[in-house]
This record gives structure tokens, sequence and C-alpha cells, in this order.
């Protein structure tokens, strides 16, 4: 902490499926970045319940809730998405946002990495189609922008093969937090 008082250093990355996200978390692991699990992964892979549930949303809101109140505020993190991308899942589906916005805390979040929609490429948990995935990208950008968080766009590489474009996507996110390594969190 700077001068006793807090400062955001959780980072995100979030964005629509089949955005390579899990790829891109998976490599912030292996360079000893650490990584909080995405809540709806967790949710959807239990075998209790599935997406056309109602109540999924909610299940999975708390438990990212959970998860984020758990985090002391000066803690450097990697969040696999973050309660924010409620509000976008839930303007996807028509629902009511003011009661999840209360309880959001966007100061917390250092910078939100929004990773652009490629292809669709089937997960086997979620099922969305390449127009719904491109609407979830932009509910997305639209609620971190409206929270007032920096995002900043990984744009989907079509001319790089997997390992290219996950390069490249690792150097834009450490040129962003000022190097390699998870002690340069430290320097926002």
């Amino acid at each position: 902490m700077k001068d006793g008082s807090h400062f955001n250093v959780w980072i995100v990355i979030t964005g629509a499926p089949s955005s390579g996200k899990t790829t891109l978390l998976h490599e912030l692991q292996q360079r000893g970045y650490p990584v909080v699990p995405e809540s709806a992964r967790e949710v959807l892979t239990s075998g209790e319940f599935d997406e056309s549930l109602s109540d999924v949303q909610t299940l999975i809101e708390e438990r990212q809730q959970a998860k984020e109140q758990l985090i002391p505020p000066d803690e450097v993190v990697v969040l696999d998405r973050a309660l924010p991308d409620s509000m976008a899942y839930r303007r996807l589906g028509g629902m009511e946002t003011s009661d999840l916005r209360a309880l959001i805390r966007p100061e917390r979040y250092a910078t939100v990495f929004l990773c652009g929609f490629g292809e669709h490429i089937a997960d086997g948990i979620r099922k969305d189609d390449t127009e719904r995935a491109r609407e979830i990208e932009r509910l997305l950008r639209e609620v971190y922008l409206e929270l007032g968080c920096r995002v900043i766009e990984l744009p989907w590489s079509l001319d790089a093969d997997l390992a290219e474009g996950v390069a490249k996507r690792m150097a834009l996110i450490e040129a962003a937090l000022g190097g390699g390594g998870s002690n340069d969190f430290l320097e926002l």
C-alpha cells in the first residue's frame, strides 16, 4: 500500500466464450501470476446445473462475490472474469442490474484485459454461437467502460497460430503491467 491507502491491483481477464481467455490464464499461471478461477466455469462443470436453469446466474454471482470478498483489496491477483461480467450476462438476458451494480467495487480492478472474439470453438460447457459471443464481448466492454475501468483490448490474431497469438497477447499484458513477472503488478 502507498501512503496507507488501498490501491487497485486486481487484474481481470475477460472476453466472450472462445476468445482464448483460458489459454492466456494458463500461461499467466505458468509465469507465476496468482489466478482466481472463473466462478461460471466452476458452476457449469459441477454437473449440478446447466445454463437453462434460471438460478444459475445467481449462483455464479454469489460465488464470484464470495471470492472477491476474500481477496484483500491490496493483494495482487488475476481474476478469470470478475463480478462486472455478471452485469453483462444479465443485460444479455434482459435482467435488472442495479442490485448487482451496488455490490461492485470498480476501484479494485486495476486493469481489465478484454480478449477479442475470433472464431467459435465449442468447449462442451457453454452453448454460445458466434452472434451471441460477439454480443457478450460488446456488453463486457460496455459494462467495464461504464464502471470507469481501464480496458485494454487483446485482439484476436487471425494471422497467427495459437502459440504466436498467445505470445502476442502476453506481450501486450506484460507491457501494460510494466514488464514480466508477478512482482511487476506492484508498480501500477
